[in-house]
């Protein structure tokens, strides 16, 4: 029988290319002929690195594939060292509003003319690109999304309400790059009649594939449409926050129950093609007293440029704050709880469909105490992929958690990652909880500063950081946003 080194390298190597990522790892544990054989192929090494990055490959081109190895080094070493290839300051002062999306940064000044930056990067070959596009001055825009991978640009409108009751609103579907009705929209402009009467709400805007998304802040009222061929397909109220998961799936938030009678805090799986009620439910920690909850995560969004890899989107996390209130403003505290979408996606695979925390959380996902300004994050774009990036405004640090499971496994094993810190051990929350909360997913983070002072968050997308500043109470014009691109 020929062993398994007998065979020819050739032969080796596509036996190798088959393998999982976790069996490609052990099997360069064996011996050192095997580790040996594994470092002399570029192809190889360019594969063991994609995982261990959290990318993927892009589509075929002119580089061979020890340059996109090269390359993929030197942009995860840019991160890792906080080492960016440009810095660009906006101006906020007239900005009306923003919007971050598949690396595409985007203001209104005002509300119907949109300014468009495609943020650079030096090494995936993006260049930067601007553009404008300008809508009916009579629209009266109350919020925006956009999917450049639709090309795709979803504006959400009070519209003239003649009857005097509820508010209209009109959801006008166009592209992303001309500013025309979009090509694939059945109906450019679909309508939508709330029952209350808008007085300076809030709006959660989403997009996912054929899917868009708007959650009202004054009911909590969620409404879901597809919006290729205008199809109204779910309005659920009582929600507290939501994200999509998949092209079919929506994670809503809600608390069942009463006070008197006993409530429980709880996450649901709904399929948006399915009227049923929910087609799993997941208990959640349930905070003392008051509090305030959002659900964020990164839809799939990717721009189409022929870069040589991107960030893998195979799993991606969910993140929930929750913010308690206490009798003093001052007394606020953040708890955050990250969740890949990998663990909320195992639940389904079981024949139950209720999902105490116990049998789910502890061991899927990890609770920390955030030390950040409480009234900022609900619109802070700060996931992308596995990573989440937070600003903690009294030591005025960056830090960047990485849930990435394969590179944390190899890193504690080849210790090839310095200045990194480990979070493997339990994390324990006690006395804000109705119970003590538990997690232990393993989390790598990497901690640094930034130059600009005071930031009051940090946004976060493939090739860029972000920093919010606002700036002197007493002087709007220092509002400005910085992004560092890498």
């Amino acid at each position: 029988m020929v062993g398994l080194l007998q065979l020819p390298n050739e032969l080796l190597f596509v036996i190798l290319q088959e393998l999982d990522i976790l069996s490609f790892l052990r099997c360069m544990q064996v011996c050192q002929a095997l580790h040996s054989t594994v470092g002399s192929s570029s192809l190889l090494q360019y594969r063991k690195y994609l995982v261990l990055f959290g990318m993927k490959d892009g589509p075929p081109g002119t580089e061979g594939t020890f340059t996109r190895l090269d390359k993929l080094k030197t942009y995860q070493d840019s991160w890792h060292d906080f080492n960016w290839s440009s810095k660009q300051t906006f101006p906020l002062r007239d900005v009306q509003l923003w919007e971050l999306a598949g690396g595409i940064l985007a203001f209104t000044y005002p509300k119907t003319l949109f300014t468009f930056i495609q943020l650079p990067s030096v090494h995936r070959g993006i260049e930067q690109k601007e553009w404008y596009v300008e809508v009916d001055s009579k629209l009266d825009v109350a919020d925006f999304s956009m999917d450049i991978s639709n090309d795709l640009l979803v504006l959400l409108v009070k519209g003239d309400d003649d009857t005097g009751e509820g508010t209209l609103f009109k959801v006008h579907l166009l592209s992303l790059s001309t500013g025309k009705p979009h090509p694939d929209a059945l109906s450019p402009v679909l309508d939508f009649r709330h029952d209350e009467v808008d007085n300076e709400w809030t709006y959660e805007t989403r997009i996912f594939g054929q899917h868009f998304a708007v959650m009202f802040s004054m009911d909590d009222k969620l409404v879901i449409w597809n919006w290729q061929n205008g199809d109204f397909l779910q309005e659920r109220n009582c929600i507290l926050s939501f994200t999509f998961l998949t092209e079919s799936l929506v994670l809503i938030s809600q608390i069942r129950g009463t006070v008197q009678h006993g409530s429980s805090l709880e996450l649901i799986i709904v399929d948006i093609n399915d009227n049923k009620e929910s087609r799993c439910t997941l208990e959640l920690p349930e905070p003392h007293g008051l509090f305030d909850l959002s659900i964020h995560s990164e839809s799939f969004c990717r721009r189409s440029d022929d870069v040589p890899f991107s960030t893998s989107l195979d799993d991606r996390l969910i993140v929930i704050f929750y913010t308690l209130f206490d009798s003093h403003p001052e007394d606020e505290a953040v708890y955050v709880l990250f969740v890949p979408l990998s663990t909320i996606l195992s639940v389904l695979e079981q024949e139950n469909d209720y999902h105490t925390w116990e049998s789910w959380g502890p061991k899927g996902s990890r609770m920390l105490q955030h030390n950040c300004h409480a009234d900022v994050w609900p619109w802070v774009c700060y996931v992308h992929g596995l990573k989440a990036a937070l600003y903690d405004k009294d030591t005025k640090e960056v830090r960047i958690l990485d849930f990435n499971q394969p590179a944390l496994k190899y890193d504690l094993a080849k210790r090839e990652r310095p200045g990194l810190d480990y979070l493997t051990e339990e994390s324990v929350i006690t006395g804000a909880f109705m119970e003590s909360v538990h997690t232990s997913l393993g989390v790598r983070v990497r901690t640094g500063k930034l130059p600009v002072d005071p930031t009051t968050a940090v946004m976060f997308s493939e090739d860029s950081l972000l920093v919010v500043c606002h700036g002197d109470e007493s002087d709007s014009e220092q509002e400005e946003m910085v992004v560092f691109s890498f």
